[in-house]
């Protein structure tokens, strides 16, 4: 049974029982590769598919979901939404969209990545085994050389005439290298999201994973202090990354952020802007509405250091702005529906990086992070990272560093910005896609010997 004879099912099971209906589907295929020692070491294809209701009643807001699409399941749908219903807070029912709320349908499929055998897939991920290994002889080993594709399917239909869908197709390929000196190892590694897969370039990527291995060769602790830095834009994407949920109405509505009460304020370096942007051309998490079915729409968060505003789904939006700004996502169809960016980026400026380092006297360039799940704290804005880099004095970069913890706060970083370079860089997309460019701090703390 498809989708729309399904969701006929469901609502005429519905009616007379339940006030407002919305049915989500959701499907996903996807294909992941993995290679060791120029083989394939594993091989997972997978296709799933689901459907979700939330339904207002009599009892309250109710959810469900099924992966099955027959008569049955639909009763059963209803059935349990129904019953859920009476659990739920009448202060946390969501609004559901009306057809005149929703915005079109985007398809991101590519024509190449889908036409794209195997075996090619396959071959490609082995060439950039061989290459990472044939640059350098202190590569001993290949930690991960990963591909991964997938195409994602949604569809949204409700009682009040709301019909939307769309999809999209992306890949990555990654991989971790392992170089030796002695008794000496250090890792590095390297990634490339593409929806076309003729933009690879596996020279590129390989080469970048090894210079960042074998360029830490010899790392080592500095002594403690306080240290202007720069943060390369790969770090900073984990930061900004760590601490969105700050940016969540529903976290800030909790208490749970350390920005609640600081809308209309200057939190911040005029440097720095923070933007989320749905339509951003090529963005890897570009959509023109969320999965509840609301328009997205383009926001400024942070504009030249001033925090202008937060980010809303339906039922949040209700306790506040009374509108919500398009951001309510499902981490799956048993999930309920929260809050997350499309894709969220600070702004480029207009600087190279080179000139940046150029004109730093003396300090750090930190170029990775670790620790960033426990080492983050959205709630007070303060912040306790592991940290690796170089040193940087009279405008040159010196000897690596490893070994060392970075400490502060939000608030304290964002007012410390000098300088924001031009170099942007996009993490994997997961929960919305994170990018930014490197930046220039004044001071901030570290702990090393």
């Amino acid at each position: 049974m498809d989708f729309d004879a399904f969701s006929s099912l469901v609502f005429d099971h519905g009616k007379g029982r339940l006030d407002e209906m919305e049915l989500f589907y959701t499907s996903r295929r996807a294909l992941r590769i993995e290679v060791f020692n120029q083989k394939v070491d594993n091989y997972i294809v997978s296709d799933t598919a689901g459907v979700a209701l939330r339904a207002v009643g009599s009892l309250g807001m109710g959810q469900s979901f099924t992966e099955k699409m027959d008569e049955r399941s639909a009763e059963l749908l209803v059935e349990e939404a129904y019953q859920n219903g009476q659990f739920t807070d009448a202060d946390e029912r969501p609004n559901f969209a009306k057809a005149n709320e929703a915005r079109g349908s985007r398809h991101n499929i590519s024509e190449r990545l889908e036409n794209m055998q195997t075996n090619e897939k396959i071959q490609m991920m082995i060439n950039l085994e061989t290459e990472a290994l044939s640059l350098d002889s202190r590569v001993s080993k290949i930690q991960m050389c990963t591909y991964e594709d997938n195409l994602t399917e949604r569809k949204i239909r409700n009682s009040l005439g709301l019909s939307l869908e769309d999809s999209s197709s992306l890949g990555y390929v990654y991989i971790s290298v392992v170089a030796e000196q002695g008794d000496d190892v250090s890792t590095g590694s390297s990634f490339a999201v593409f929806r076309d897969p003729g933009e690879i370039d596996i020279s590129e990527i390989a080469m970048e994973a090894v210079e960042e291995a074998t360029s830490l060769l010899g790392a080592k602790p500095i002594s403690s202090g306080n240290y202007g830095a720069i943060i390369k834009n790969r770090a900073f994407v984990d930061i900004i990354e760590g601490f969105m949920p700050a940016f969540s109405g529903l976290n800030v509505q909790r208490g749970l952020s350390f920005l609640k009460g600081r809308i209309g304020e200057v939190i911040g370096s005029p440097k720095i802007t923070i933007i989320e942007d749905p339509f951003l051309q090529d963005g890897f998490a570009s959509c023109d509405f969320d999965d509840e079915g609301f328009r997205t729409t383009r926001k400024t968060i942070i504009h030249e250091g001033r925090l202008k505003e937060f980010l809303y789904d339906s039922r949040s939006s209700k306790k506040e702005v009374n509108k919500t700004s398009g951001n309510g996502f499902r981490d799956s169809i048993k999930s309920t529906v929260g809050t997350r960016p499309t894709n969220l980026l600070v702004e480029k400026g207009s600087r190279e990086l080179v000139e940046i380092i150029e004109e730093m006297d003396s300090g750090i360039l930190i170029t990775d992070l670790a620790g960033l799940h426990s080492g983050l704290d959205f709630v007070s804005g303060d912040f306790s990272l592991q940290a690796q880099g170089f040193t940087v004095e009279s405008g040159l970069i010196g000897e690596p560093v490893k070994g060392i913890t970075i400490s502060g706060n939000m608030i304290q970083l964002l007012a410390g910005i000098e300088e924001v370079a031009d170099d942007i860089f996009f993490g994997l997309p997961g929960n919305g896609c994170y990018g930014s460019p490197s930046i220039k701090i004044d001071s901030i703390s570290v702990s090393g010997y």
